[in-house]
């Protein structure tokens, strides 16, 4: 699943099951598609496997903070469109 706008990815999460097979490179291409030109999304410091994603996607780490309701240190990312 996925939830976005034009700016901001606040949600994509993909079940351990079908991680792998381009679910979440699909979703990620729609999202840029509709972007303004920017997008962020922020991701647990923790969750190296979505660091990875988004790092092979263009992605740039841009802050880090934990204000979220787990109160875990996260990541934030930011991609522009070239």
């Amino acid at each position: 699943m996925i939830a976005y706008n034009n700016e901001e990815i606040s949600q994509l999460y993909i079940h351990v099951d079908y991680q792998g097979f381009g679910i979440g490179q699909l979703f990620l291409d729609i999202a840029k598609s509709q972007s303004s030109g920017k997008l962020t999304v922020t991701t647990f410091e923790i969750n190296k496997n979505a660091q990875r994603f988004y790092e092979k996607n263009g992605f740039q780490k841009v802050g880090r903070g934990h204000e979220n309701e787990e109160g875990l240190p996260d990541i934030q990312y930011e991609w522009h469109a070239r």
